[in-house]
């Protein structure tokens, strides 16, 4: 009775951390709008992810 929490302290850990990702993603794709050496990094990084993802 009373005091008893809705989620655990792993649950709200992992939302956090999930949160903070989101806001540092968000914060590299306002980055790369702007950046066009940013924008090249980041082309051929996703054409190196995808060419290794294929692979597997």
């Amino acid at each position: 009775m009373g005091g008893h929490m809705s989620k655990n302290p792993g649950e709200t850990s992992a939302a956090i951390d999930n949160l903070q990702c989101k806001i540092e993603l968000n914060s590299y794709e306002d980055a790369c709008r702007v950046d066009t050496d940013l924008q090249s990094f980041d082309t051929n990084l996703q054409a190196r992810n995808n060419h290794v993802i294929n692979t597997l």
